[in-house]
């Protein structure tokens, strides 16, 4: 959690005292209740009797610094001691992560016009917690009621009262966030009325009830839980109810969905969440959904920013429209932190992510990277899907008792592994193994391994890499493999076409991964050139392949390579220069996702 000054200063006196703290409330009978209670006595609310003398203590020495504590300037210490007294479990299972500063200040900005007609903003947190997004959209407002020349007290109270609303399911959270904006404000908490304890996902939650406060907002905006314990009965209500549910059931999928309910028509979402939504499956209907009702403005890149949650995280910024037309021409900002410094951004048609294979949300793409994917998909008119037959390299279940380095009557068979296959060669190291299906924990059937001049590729890694197996070897499963069934088509060429740069560089402008999949490759846009050519290719393939030759195998390479960025109409020296440099960006994928043999 990346917090204001003075928390830092005094993380290690704040620390000894939660510890503490934290040691009583293990051994509590009911720690919810416990930890209920030390939060009220440390915000004044009512005082605990019934603790130890040395946590009382412990409690009033928090409640004297809070006191004392500039929230405006330094942040939510209420809730960094909060956290400190939750168990680590405990937020995971509830989904409650604490959002790093920087990005609150960023979401906020972003997310709010400096031209907004700030009097009747109505803004909305809907997994508010201790009022994080809250404290920044005080601030936020406060100066835009100040450059309005609104007194301060004023704008307090109109904020608290009128702009800001907020919900969570924890009371606690709700206690604190209250707690907060009357710091904040000078209102009293009991006047702040329009931060709520709700389950937000509920269909019959305040917002969506004809006496509510408010049913619809301008902004609504946060960092809704991600990834917390769902039940079964829950994910079955969901799926009925909800429409991106049906790809996957994901808390911060479904704050999204009702967040687009709770909005005005143009109003903006917001949010934090996981990068695995630009690309992941089960996120599909939501990118869907999110492509037919708003513009997106923004995706920006954040990295990982949770202690001990591994999992890179982005902002969207998304309005609410309705007409298909404007969302068609929009164009979205793609950004990275480095590119937030520089106050530059990459830009996106959004109508292209219509076509995207499960509707990605490539950020990989510039205006130029879209002229060339649609250039190369112009050209390529036929596919391996339907036209080859794959197969999986064996899993042994243990290759040290399976795999030998000796050829015997225990080990008769050759195979392959990860390091045997390059672009355009195989290099047998002299691995053999027992082809014996009972034994093995993952085969296919055996003529798929002995059929000859069939094509391999390494499974893990970001360089595609294809060979020609001319002499029908076994294969470990970090090497798989197709049967080529092209008309006219040698597997020279499909290996050279696969290897090629131009096919590099549409694989990685379209797919996140670093497994080479059968259903990624069947959708990657193949070209046969005029037989002369297509001849020309097979054997400079060939030579490639058998050569001992760095020089001569280069020599081969780069011709067949010239001779695709012409086949595809790739002539631009601008759209040459992006496909080179692609291939200088490859690195090898990291020893652990990748197995030594």
């Amino acid at each position: 959690m990346d917090y204001c000054g003075d928390i830092t200063r005094h993380s290690h006196y704040i620390k000894s005292r939660t510890d503490l703290i934290r040691s009583y409330l293990d051994t509590a009978e009911n720690r919810d209740a416990s930890v209920c209670a030390c939060i009220k006595h440390i915000l004044g609310i009512k005082i605990s009797d019934s603790c130890p003398s040395d946590i009382k203590e412990a409690l009033n020495e928090l409640q004297r610094l809070l006191e004392l504590w500039d929230i405006m300037q330094d942040g939510d210490l209420a809730g960094f001691i909060y956290q400190k007294l939750e168990s680590a479990n405990g937020k995971k299972d509830k989904g409650q992560f604490f959002t790093p500063e920087g990005i609150v200040q960023y979401l906020v900005a972003a997310s709010i016009p400096e031209n907004t007609d700030v009097a009747s903003l109505k803004i909305l947190d809907p997994a508010c917690g201790s009022g994080q997004f809250l404290i920044a959209t005080f601030r936020h407002l406060a100066s835009l009621y100040e450059k309005r020349g609104v007194p301060f007290h004023e704008a307090a109270y109109d904020i608290v009262t009128k702009n800001i609303y907020g919900s969570d399911i924890d009371s606690v959270s709700v206690t604190i966030s209250k707690y907060n904006l009357s710091r904040l404000s000078g209102v009293p908490a009991e006047n702040i009325i329009n931060i709520f304890k709700l389950n937000f996902l509920a269909t019959d939650n305040l917002f969506s009830a004809p006496q509510s406060p408010c049913r619809k907002f301008d902004i609504i905006i946060g960092n809704p839980p991600w990834g917390s314990n769902i039940s079964a009965d829950e994910k079955k209500y969901y799926r009925k109810i909800f429409e991106s549910a049906g790809s996957g059931v994901n808390t911060f999928t479904l704050f999204m969905e009702q967040a687009l309910n709770y909005l005005h028509d143009n109003g903006t979402l917001g949010f934090l969440i996981p990068e695995a939504y630009l690309n992941i499956k089960a996120h599909w209907n939501s990118r869907k959904l999110i492509l037919q009702t708003t513009k997106i403005e923004e995706l920006s890149r954040w990295g990982e920013q949770f202690k001990n949650v591994f999992a890179p995280s982005i902002t969207i910024i998304a309005h609410k429209c309705d007409n298909t037309d404007q969302r068609n021409a929009h164009i979205i900002r793609i950004r990275d932190k480095q590119m937030m410094t520089e106050g530059t951004s990459q830009l996106v048609p959004q109508h292209y992510y219509n076509g995207t294979f499960q509707n990605i949300f490539n950020i990989n793409y510039s205006h130029k990277a879209v002229s060339i994917i649609s250039t190369i998909n112009e050209h390529g008119k036929l596919y391996l899907e339907n036209n080859a037959r794959f197969f999986l390299g064996i899993v042994t279940g243990n290759n040290g008792e399976h795999l030998s380095l000796t050829q015997n009557n225990a080990s008769p068979d050759p195979i392959l592994i990860g390091r045997d296959v390059e672009q355009y060669k195989v290099n047998f190291s002299g691995h053999y193994f027992n082809y014996n299906p009972d034994a093995l924990q993952q085969v296919a059937p055996q003529h798929f391994y002995t059929t000859k001049n069939k094509v391999l590729y390494k499974f893990i890694g970001r360089k595609l890499t294809f060979a020609i197996d001319y002499d029908g070897y076994y294969s470990l499963n970090n090497v798989n493999g197709f049967i080529p069934e092209i008309e006219n088509c040698s597997p020279e060429y499909l290996t050279a076409l696969l290897n090629s740069p131009v096919m590099q560089y549409y694989y990685d402008k379209n797919f996140f991964t670093l497994k080479v999949l059968r259903g990624n490759l069947e959708k990657l846009p193949l070209k046969l050139c005029g037989r002369t050519d297509m001849n020309t290719i097979s054997d400079l393939s060939r030579t490639a392949g058998q050569t001992d030759s760095p020089q001569e195998r280069m020599r081969c390479i780069s011709q067949i390579n010239d001779m695709f960025y012409s086949s595809y109409g790739i002539k631009d020296r601008e759209a040459y220069r992006m496909i080179a440099e692609g291939q200088l960006e490859l690195f090898p994928p990291s020893e652990g996702l990748i197995q030594s043999l």
